[in-house]
């Protein structure tokens, strides 16, 4: 008998030893053929650069507010801009979360792909539908090699 208790039951997500459940579509574990966990990591260094380097532009655009030579268009144009690359580059160097993305891929050829921000929700995902592959490749080869006598 098999035990079907939920190995991970969180967020439409659902994985017993039997059963994959993703977005209320169910898929027999044993149709699961591979399992990859892929790292969305930010690169906070490149983005905290350019975020520093946004400020001496910023200054540029503004002192062509008060230069006669640049129109005010211009300055204007450099000056919007110049906040905009600034205010991107903080949010990819502070405030951005590293993502991790689970892909499953089915006997059929179908991927499923799952990701959520932060790294606690897929990583136990993960494990749990690694927990329910080799519970079926255990129980495969149970029924395939029966003990000797």
């Amino acid at each position: 008998m098999r035990d079907e208790r939920a190995l991970f039951d969180e967020d439409e997500v659902r994985v017993t030893p039997s059963w994959f459940t993703l977005d209320g579509c169910s898929h027999a574990m044993h149709t699961v053929v591979r399992v990859s966990l892929i790292d969305r990591a930010v690169s906070r260094g490149s983005w905290t650069a350019l975020f520093f380097t946004c400020w001496p532009l910023i200054g540029f655009a503004a002192y062509g507010f008060w230069r006669t030579g640049m129109p005010w268009w211009l300055a204007f144009v450099l000056f919007a801009a110049s906040i905009a690359l600034a205010l991107t580059a903080a949010w990819f160097a502070f405030v951005a979360r590293d993502a991790q993305r689970l892909e499953v891929r089915l006997a059929d050829g179908t991927q499923l792909s799952v990701q959520r921000p932060g790294r606690q929700f897929v990583s136990r995902l993960h494990a749990a539908l690694l927990r329910a592959m080799d519970w079926h490749v255990s129980a495969a080869g149970r029924a395939t090699n029966p003990p000797p006598h």
